[in-house]
């Protein structure tokens, strides 16, 4: 926590104007991206920053300007008080477990990208202060080599979810897709309504940038099922339903997360697989050229007059690459 709770403030995710304030017994330090220093109690602004009173080394509760809330004692403590205070406690769980995973990646970035101002802490004498005993070796043995690959091997420590959290992870789309679909069915719908969804699609397209091809193809193989499959119960696939209306500025984020998965998922299959996402997608040159499903949205667009919207050209430009294996 020395480590991270300095960066918080400093995340290019970081609400501007807000400092992060650490309360322990009777002393308390603010953090803001120029650094820290102690604050008097009396000077704190309960109505704007994010109030922390530490516990326990591992535990941490909310000050809110209406008074305390407890936080559970769970290994994203801290970062459950944090999105807490942010949100003022509006969150619904699945909505604060997704921004969870988001400010644990970007701390794993920040890590990253100023590892000259973390390695002396992190790495004392060859061995990391983080990790397992298999990673403990590994950043042992080529720490002397040279800072890059241990400064590689922390960041993808790190990197908490990364490992193999396709359950969960997917539990979370799951969760969310759900009110994104009821408002899309619905007269209106704002951004907000999406945020939580987008949020949770662009961990999933980074989990599978990231991960090893056999877990890749695991990750790929379970968001089309979850996400562009369809069966006689539920004709139009969730994808689908989404990208039907895709124009809509508030749909915007999860609409471009969609698209970045059709783009790196058509790089990644190959053959029958290949074939068999071309299908999902409604691009199937024998069935008589005809697109249907996702496909056909993008055609009747193209068909008509007018500029061409980013979506529509990306999908166009998928094809050109791809269409032939379809």
């Amino acid at each position: 926590m020395d480590l991270v709770i300095p960066s918080l403030p400093k995340l290019p995710i970081w609400p501007a104007g807000r400092g992060l304030v650490i309360v322990e017994g009777e002393r308390a330090d603010y953090y803001n991206a120029q650094g820290s220093r102690p604050v008097e109690r009396s000077h704190i602004d309960f109505d704007n920053d994010i109030v922390l009173r530490r516990v326990t080394d591992n535990h941490y509760n909310v000050l809110l300007p209406s008074g305390e809330r407890d936080i559970v004692r769970d290994g994203d403590c801290l970062f459950r008080a944090v999105i807490t205070s942010w949100n003022r406690g509006g969150l619904k769980d699945a909505m604060t477990d997704a921004f969870i995973l988001e400010l644990r990646e970007h701390v794993a970035d920040y890590i990253s990208q100023n590892w000259d101002d973390f390695k002396d802490f992190v790495i004392q004498d060859g061995v990391p202060l983080a990790g397992d005993s298999e990673h403990r070796g590994a950043v042992s043995a080529t720490s002397n080599a040279g800072g890059g690959a241990a400064m590689e091997m922390f960041h993808q420590a790190s990197r908490i979810g990364k490992a193999s959290f396709i359950p969960m992870l997917m539990a979370q789309v799951e969760a969310l897709v759900v009110p994104a679909l009821e408002a899309i069915r619905g007269t209106a719908f704002t951004e907000k309504d999406m945020h939580g969804l987008a949020v949770v699609l662009r961990l999933v397209n980074r989990t599978i940038a990231d991960a090893p091809p056999a877990e890749r193809a695991e990750w790929i193989e379970r968001c089309l099922q979850d996400l562009f499959s369809s069966d006689a119960k539920h004709p139009v696939s969730k994808a689908e339903a989404i990208l039907a209306h895709r124009n809509s500025p508030a749909l915007n984020p999860v609409v471009n997360e969609l698209m970045t998965f059709i783009e790196s998922t058509a790089q990644q299959l190959k053959g029958d697989a290949l074939a068999r996402f071309g299908q999902l997608l409604g691009v199937d040159i024998a069935v008589d050229g005809t697109d249907r499903g996702i496909a056909r949205f993008f055609s009747r667009e193209s068909a008509t007059s007018g500029p061409i919207n980013q979506f529509r050209a990306r999908f166009e430009s998928l094809r050109e690459e791809f269409g032939m294996s379809f």
